[in-house]
């Protein structure tokens, strides 16, 4: 069987249809949120589940919307706290805290009442969980979603 050899047209047509095919299935540099609720958790290290936090985007039942909560589940002295910002840039260092539930001080088990405040739909945010007590505060990387 002969073998033809393939015209530079044909190559560069080829060539043209891969670089398509990239370009469209590529995953962009941040991934959008699947959902527009945002669960943070802090587990220690022996998988116990110290607290939670969510943040609330859209009503849901008797769930207010754009509204953020901290629940505190151990009787260990220390509190979870939730802070979210508003547009976050991609800087870790440049975190600022524009909404905040917080447990600090008060005894568990307990869920703090819904932070609200009316935010644009499609509002980027996030939202990090700490470990707080006292002047004392371990935060996690924060996680993002849409309001």
């Amino acid at each position: 069987m002969k073998r033809r050899s393939l015209s530079p047209l044909r190559l560069l047509l080829a060539g043209l249809a891969a670089v398509a095919m990239v370009l469209t299935t590529q995953v962009p540099a941040h991934a959008e949120p699947t959902s527009q609720s945002v669960w943070v958790e802090w587990l220690y290290s022996n998988g116990v589940e110290a607290g939670r936090g969510q943040f609330q985007a859209d009503p849901f039942g008797s769930e207010p919307g754009d509204a953020l909560r901290a629940c505190d589940f151990n009787a260990d002295g220390y509190g979870i706290e939730v802070r979210m910002m508003i547009n976050p840039s991609t800087s870790p260092s440049s975190w600022r805290t524009d909404r905040m539930a917080s447990t600090r001080g008060i005894n568990s088990p307990y869920c703090t009442p819904w932070a609200t405040g009316n935010l644009t739909e499609g509002t980027f945010v996030g939202v990090k969980i700490c470990l707080v007590k006292g002047t004392f505060s371990d935060c996690k990387a924060p996680e993002y979603g849409w309001a």
